[in-house]
């Protein structure tokens, strides 16, 4: 099993939170389900309002972010969680256009990778963002955080705003 822990500022190491933003249901699951074998701690959120505020309340390590919500335009969203949190972006779309890759990376994605991706590709991608990521530096200790590292929340399924 990967090790999927990241230090806080202080060296003590937590299980990283990785938030998925995917419009399809089924495969916002897959995901979820992946991270989960992985290690992961995970929330699932299906529409681009619903990452927007779990970003804020849930202070994710990392963010997979399907480019293709239901509500609001990808690149939209993409802007405004780089403008909430300092948690590396991995943008995922369908798109095969070069062009959506470097939009995705110019509105503030870390990182793009096309579907369908190899399970092993995925985790490969996120391991490598959150390598030298300190906690103290994320979104999650970000300004007005309150986080307790000895407390390690639980799977939350999904997030309804």
């Amino acid at each position: 099993m990967r090790d999927t822990s990241v230090p806080l500022s202080g060296g003590k190491l937590v299980v990283a939170r990785v938030l998925v933003a995917e419009g399809n249901p089924a495969a916002a699951e897959m995901v979820v389900l992946v991270l989960e074998h992985a290690g992961y701690q995970s929330m699932r959120t299906v529409t681009g309002r619903q990452v927007l505020a779990a970003a804020l309340q849930w202070h994710p390590d990392l963010v997979l972010l399907d480019l293709d919500l239901p509500d609001l335009p990808g690149p939209d969203v993409c802007r405004r969680l780089r403008e909430m949190v300092s948690a590396p972006i991995l943008a995922v779309s369908t798109e095969s256009d070069p062009e959506a890759a470097e939009l995705a990376l110019a509105c503030g994605a870390s990182d793009f990778v096309r579907k369908p991706f190899r399970t092993v590709d995925l985790l490969s991608r996120i391991e490598s963002r959150l390598a030298g990521t300190v906690l103290g530096w994320s979104g999650r200790s970000g300004a007005g955080a309150v986080h307790d590292p000895d407390i390690v929340a639980p799977h939350v399924d999904s997030f309804d705003a």
